[in-house]
């Protein structure tokens, strides 16, 4: 993990403005605030096979084997993946994203 100090999204630069939290002040006037709690997720650079965009801690799905697998940066190969249970495979257009680990633990479980 990396200590992070500026979220850039779009066109917008959210600064820390505390040890909780990132803000910018809006054109309106308004100012954003992001919870540095919410988890930021990495793009792989590819997409499933239905053109969406496929993050490192998606769970995904593969067309044959309809295996929940977890996507992840693996140091050895310097490539994205996919493992789950004994499982491990190369990540391709041929999965399906169907949830994260943040929001769908759940998936993962036996």
């Amino acid at each position: 993990m990396y200590p992070v100090n500026t979220l850039g999204l779009g066109s917008a630069n959210f600064p820390r403005s505390s040890s909780s939290s990132f803000s910018h002040d809006c054109d309106d006037g308004g100012v954003h605030y992001i919870s540095d709690t919410a988890p930021v997720m990495q793009f792989t650079g590819l997409q499933d096979k239905n053109g969406v965009d496929i993050y490192e801690g998606d769970i995904v799905t593969h067309t044959n084997t309809r295996e929940h697998e977890e996507v992840y940066w693996n140091e050895k190969e310097c490539c994205y993946a996919c493992r789950g249970g004994e499982i491990e495979s190369w990540l391709d257009s041929t999965y399906e994203v169907i949830g994260n680990i943040h929001e769908n633990p759940e998936l993962l479980e036996d």
